[in-house]
């Protein structure tokens, strides 16, 4: 399903859908809304057009701001890769984000980038996420495989789904012959 997702997400690349991500990221109570939009983020940077996001560059540096100043650990370990992915494309923009954080998250950014503080710690991806590359137009790729699920995420697939035997459908005959049966019992 996540694969499925991801396939999506990489297919509908338009400018207009970046301020709609990234409103969570800046508004957002959720916990677990922030983190995910973060991570939609660190994909825009991944594969995503620099044509398209440069449209909209000044709004994703303060969600990458926000995101490494945010609340919950794994949305800071998303953030934290996304910069980096922003350095790779917007160096200066990046040199000058940098410079606007305190020391301990600066050296939290070096230390991702180093691979040091790897996202294993709050639970995420253990293995930064590189930007791929572009495909030159008419070439082929194969798309990869879907993800196994892991151990310690259970199966939902069953959830909710009993097994019933399937029922006849209700016709003028059937309901005389029911109701005859059940009238039929002996005196």
């Amino acid at each position: 399903k996540q694969w499925y997702q991801r396939r999506v997400r990489e297919c509908s690349q338009h400018s207009k859908m970046i301020p709609v991500i990234c409103e969570p990221v800046l508004q957002s109570k959720s916990a677990m809304c922030r983190r995910r939009c973060m991570e939609y983020i660190e994909l825009i940077f991944t594969v995503w057009e620099l044509n398209i996001i440069t449209k909209n560059l000044s709004l994703l540096e303060n969600c990458i701001k926000s995101g490494i100043n945010d609340a919950d650990s794994e949305t800071r370990v998303f953030a934290r890769q996304t910069f980096w992915m922003f350095h790779e494309h917007f160096t200066k923009n990046a040199e000058n984000m940098m410079k606007t954080f305190d020391n301990s998250k600066q050296k939290m950014l070096r230390e991702t980038k180093l691979g040091k503080s790897g996202a294993s710690s709050a639970g995420a991806s253990s293995t930064m996420r590189r930007p791929t590359k572009k495909l030159a137009p008419g070439s082929s790729a194969t798309l990869p495989k879907p993800p196994t699920m892991s151990k310690s995420t259970p199966d939902l697939s069953q959830l909710g789904k009993v097994s019933t035997l399937p029922r006849q459908p209700k016709t003028p005959n059937n309901r005389l012959q029911s109701a005859g049966a059940s009238s039929s019992s002996p005196h």
